[in-house]
């Protein structure tokens, strides 16, 4: 097959404004995402008030995020849930944390795991819900991954969405937002609290998540 002077300086040009461009995002992207912080997310939200969790200094390491936080939000009801928010990227060493793995090596039993459809702002947000327990205690937890202004309820979902990112935009983020609180009198209560305070902050924390 012969192939014209002007259909191969055609390809050659567009080879090489495809590695303009893939230079210039790649170099664009060489530094930490700057804008609002994870860290930063308010203390307080929607009748809800938080402090920070104290945690051993092995902990960052161990979760291996780039930025995160464990709080405690409790409102004038009674109600008490932990917000565990971080982010990960792994353009900058950081790996997603599981926890359908990290609750059985901290000695939980998963007894019951699903998926449920919350409300946000005329929406259906997906999340993963979890009934765990350690002895006589139980925990109800809800978890979803988001990257960008999409939020994924599954680690699975996330990582063929971070495949597709990471050729197309050299972009392999995400953060996790994971509730949970103790079962102290009802399932059906905690799910409830739970799922007031998500719907509270859902449409604030990707704000405080580099894009």
């Amino acid at each position: 097959m012969v192939v014209s002077k002007k259909a191969y300086f055609t390809v050659i040009i567009v080879l090489g404004l495809t590695a303009v461009l893939r230079y210039a995002h790649m170099a664009k992207a060489s530094s930490f995402p700057v804008g609002l912080r994870l860290g930063e997310f308010p203390m307080s939200v929607a009748g809800w008030q938080g402090q920070s969790v104290p945690y051993p200094d092995w902990l960052p390491d161990e979760l291996g995020a780039n930025e995160f936080f464990i709080r405690e939000y409790t409102n004038d009801r009674g109600g008490s849930v932990t917000l565990y928010a971080a982010y990960f990227d792994a353009r900058y060493g950081g790996t997603t944390h599981n926890p359908d793995v990290c609750y059985p090596a901290q000695g939980w039993d998963i007894i019951e795991r699903s998926r449920s459809a919350v409300q946000v702002d005329g929406a259906e947000l997906e999340v993963t819900r979890m009934l765990i327990q350690k002895g006589l205690m139980k925990q109800l937890v809800m978890f979803y991954f988001q990257t960008g202004d999409q939020t994924i309820p599954e680690l699975s979902g996330y990582r063929l969405r971070a495949i597709v990112q990471g050729i197309l935009f050299n972009k392999i983020g995400a953060a996790i937002v994971r509730i949970s609180a103790p079962v102290t009198e009802t399932v059906e209560r905690t799910d409830s609290e739970e799922a007031e305070f998500l719907k509270a902050i859902a449409p604030m924390i990707e704000q405080y998540i580099p894009a």
